[in-house]
């Protein structure tokens, strides 16, 4: 049987812990978060992916200072659709920008959650 799915994205959730400044800047996928999402939707090899029904993954990871990621986790009920997001993350080529304070580069964090519909 073969597999329909559909993947739907959130706005990127950024975490901060502190009060936003006139100089503070988030970290930002240079292509847009828009290019981002469709980019990593298309690093998903679904086909790696098992289950049925609707599923839910939220993917973590760190911006460093020189743009690369790190710290990248997924978390979700499924371990294949986790797995299969980790693996896609890593797969981006693009560095990001780092965010900054004050002009000082600092380490950013995100929270991207992922949704498929493997449907009928």
């Amino acid at each position: 049987m073969r597999k329909n799915f559909f993947l739907l994205f959130s706005l990127i959730s950024f975490y901060s812990f502190s009060q936003k400044t006139q100089n503070e800047f988030s970290a930002k996928y240079p292509l847009g978060n828009e290019v981002f999402k469709k980019e990593l939707s298309q690093a998903l090899n679904v086909d790696n992916i098992k289950g049925n029904g609707k599923d839910t993954c939220y993917v973590r990871f760190v911006v460093e200072r020189d743009g690369s990621l790190s710290n990248i986790i997924a978390e979700g009920k499924n371990n294949s659709f986790n797995k299969e997001a980790e693996r896609a993350l890593m797969k981006l080529n693009p560095k990001w920008t780092p965010g900054s304070i004050n002009n000082v580069l600092v380490r950013s964090r995100f929270k991207v959650p992922l949704y498929i519909d493997f449907g009928k």
